[in-house]
């Protein structure tokens, strides 16, 4: 979970892993225009970003709490236990298709490239991990080539578009929920098929300007679900949730 403890002086918003998944399929789902390009296949796509964090659900019913009696947030979790979530996210996305598990599972090496172990076994479970991932994604890349649709996904440089668009949209919504004043710079592709860099700078607490623009019309406000917790508080999913907002705003675009 994230946790923004500059919320105000006593308490602090927590926004979960799920929460940020969601908000990161919003973006998604507004992805593309005359001069990014969109998704394909979308609907998989879309669904993958949705589902890439699907392992924390069940990590974050029973909330972890620091010795000092503070919650945790999602980056300072024990390795082992962040290597298991990676590992059910990849796990239940694959239940929906073939190609949404390939999808996360791809997202999930990527990220395994920047995670270090501190310890010689977390470094053994990580290499289990990025083994156990090739396996299926090998797996997988080869029975969807037997798809003509898929084959035609599995190519360049629609899947660098979908696997582009996954790191973007996992990233600008890290970025939203953690509360960083940036700058961010996402990953995306031309409708020329060029690679290209969207970069995207915090102008208010909740607003963000992104350069060129990639999403469709001029801005979108994207919403989630979060919670203002107490000093006290060991289990967020005892309060009441309250909505988060964000805005993405295109060049040119006011405030207000």
């Amino acid at each position: 979970m994230f946790i923004l403890e500059d919320h105000d002086a006593d308490h602090a918003l927590v926004i979960r892993q799920v929460a940020h998944a969601q908000l990161a399929w919003q973006i998604a789902d507004h992805w593309g225009n005359r001069a990014v390009a969109r998704p394909r296949p979308r609907a998989e796509t879309v669904t993958a970003i949705l589902l890439h964090d699907a392992g924390w659900a069940e990590a974050e019913r029973v909330p972890h709490i620091e010795p000092s009696g503070s919650l945790v947030p999602f980056d300072r979790m024990p390795t082992h236990l962040h290597l298991d979530i990676w590992q059910r996210s990849i796990t239940i996305a694959s239940q929906f298709s073939a190609f949404i598990g390939l999808l996360v599972a791809e997202h999930h090496h990527w990220l395994a490239r920047f995670k270090q172990g501190a310890t010689e076994d977390e470094r053994r479970l990580l290499a289990e991990l990025v083994a156990w991932i090739e396996e299926r994604t090998g797996r997988w890349r080869t029975e969807l080539q037997e798809d003509p649709r898929f084959a035609e996904a599995l190519a360049e440089p629609t899947w660098g578009i979908d696997r582009r668009l996954m790191a973007a949209c996992d990233t600008m919504a890290v970025h939203l929920c953690a509360g960083w004043d940036g700058p961010a710079t996402l990953p995306a592709v031309s409708r020329k098929a060029e690679e290209i860099e969207v970069h995207a700078e915090r102008i208010a607490p909740d607003a963000w300007r992104l350069r060129p623009w990639p999403l469709v019309g001029r801005r979108l406000t994207v919403t989630c679900e979060g919670r203002v917790v107490g000093p006290e508080t060991t289990d967020p999913m005892s309060v009441a949730p309250t909505t988060v907002r964000f805005t993405l705003l295109a060049p040119g675009e006011p405030l207000t």
